[in-house]
């Protein structure tokens, strides 16, 4: 499973699908200063119902990937 997600810019990608609106972040990479992990924030109708850390885009991506399946 996948995400499918629109990159936005350079460390910065995001996808809304009605109510729901995913974002990934790294904001090293997207600013080059901060954190160098990965940030997955999950919202429905603009409530923030996941805001986690991973070490990899792949490993957010994945967990993302499984609570939208189960959803």
């Amino acid at each position: 499973m996948r995400l499918h997600l629109n990159r936005l810019s350079k460390g910065d990608y995001q996808r809304e699908v009605g109510a729901i609106r995913i974002t990934l972040t790294n904001p090293f990479i997207a600013l080059g200063e901060g954190s160098k992990a990965w940030q997955l924030v999950m919202e429905v109708n603009d409530i923030e119902i996941v805001n986690e850390y991973f070490d990899t885009k792949k490993q957010a991506s994945n967990f993302g990937a499984e609570l939208i399946y189960t959803l």
